[in-house]
């Protein structure tokens, strides 16, 4: 992170400036490798690939939204875009020019790897600010960053409310290892923040990784579970907000259980050690999650492991068709309930689904696309 005058001041001396003009996607300036056969190279994020010095090259995120498939990356281990004095832009390829475009240039984060259906918005939460004042930027009325939060370490997801005005994120609040699992809620679209919920922690066992990676809304329910560090053992329980009632409970661990250990030595139960919060998606009743080497189907109570097909999954989207996609190191399979299909095969860490056409981001910057079958 870098503190919130030096930030401003580059930009200030125009040293964060992006276009927001589509730019043509550029021959790659090493030679990429293609998640399989088949597959077509598109080109290259420019904006991406300048964060290659700073391992942010990689397109973490694609996210499907009309002519727009919206990219995420960055790297918010190195710091990259305080790092590279550019912060991260919210960027996507346009689908009819063909081309590599910034809707909002210079978002003041080291990386973006989530983006989120808000209504008939578009956000995308700030996972870790420049200056320790984030929430999301969002595309409703033009993109713009919603008001910050001070104090906010990360802010991992963003969730609706029952209405527009109404949002969620998460993350964590504090510095260092003097961090809470947090959530924020407003009542203004993003105008102003309060703290909506923390989760206790043992101070004893706190090394910083207290956090909240994920909200999932299910029908008038939000869902929730908070990481109590990465030596603590104990798990923090499923928690339940009713939007209606406004009223918490929580969900038993007896249908949670995976049969895992985590790397700290205690049980793994659906919803812990989420990689980034784009590795749970909500389609229709079911919440899917994608931890380990397993995806989980949630429907409220109780989880249900997937086939040992989409064991290796490594990335979850919504397709504009409605289905549940996960990218997998075998291919990309569309998921209907608990049933998964193989539509193409290939390596795939990041994908989108849209007009009948699949995409995959990597390494350096590349986009691929292939027909669906």
């Amino acid at each position: 992170m870098i503190d919130r005058r030096t930030f401003l001041g580059l930009a200030g001396a125009g040293l964060l400036t992006a276009g927001v003009h589509p730019t043509p996607a550029v021959a790659e300036t090493q030679i990429p490798i293609p998640p399989g056969p088949g597959w077509t190279l598109l080109g290259q994020a420019p904006n991406a690939l300048a964060q290659l010095p700073w391992d942010g090259s990689t397109l973490l995120t694609l996210f499907p939204d009309g002519k727009r498939i919206y990219y995420g990356y960055g790297n918010y281990g190195t710091n990259a875009g305080s790092a590279s004095s550019r912060g991260i832009d919210i960027s996507y390829f346009d689908v009819e020019l063909q081309s590599f475009a910034v809707a909002m240039p210079s978002y003041p984060t080291e990386e973006v790897n989530t983006f989120r259906r808000i209504g008939a918005a578009v956000a995308a939460p700030t996972i870790d600010p420049a200056w320790r004042i984030g929430s999301c930027a969002i595309s409703r009325s033009g993109w713009h960053a919603a008001a910050g939060i001070s104090n906010a370490e990360h802010v991992f997801d963003v969730a609706r409310g029952l209405t527009d005005d109404e949002l969620f994120v998460c993350g964590s609040a504090g510095s260092g290892t003097a961090v809470t699992p947090t959530i924020w809620r407003s009542t203004d679209a993003g105008a102003s923040w309060s703290i909506f919920f923390q989760e206790p922690v043992d101070s004893g066992y706190a090394d910083g990784y207290e956090r909240f990676y994920w909200l999932a809304r299910m029908g008038d329910a939000l869902y929730c579970r908070a990481d109590l560090g990465s030596t603590f053992r104990r798990a923090a329980p499923m928690r339940k907000y009713d939007l209606v009632t406004r009223r918490w409970s929580t969900v038993s661990n007896t249908g949670l259980k995976t049969g895992l250990v985590a790397a700290n030595g205690g049980p793994l139960y659906v919803g812990n050690k989420i990689r980034r919060a784009s590795d749970v998606q909500v389609v229709g009743a079911m919440a899917y999650f994608s931890i380990a080497t397993g995806l989980y189907a949630f429907d409220g109570t109780r989880a249900i492991a997937m086939s040992k097909e989409v064991g290796s999954c490594q990335c979850l989207t919504i397709g504009d068709d409605g289905f549940l996609y996960a990218g997998t190191s075998a291919g990309a399979y569309r998921i209907k309930g608990t049933t998964a299909t193989l539509v193409s095969p290939g390596r795939l860490s990041s994908l989108a689904v849209a007009g009948g056409v699949l995409y995959s981001g990597a390494a350096q910057g590349t986009l691929y696309s292939k027909p669906l079958p």
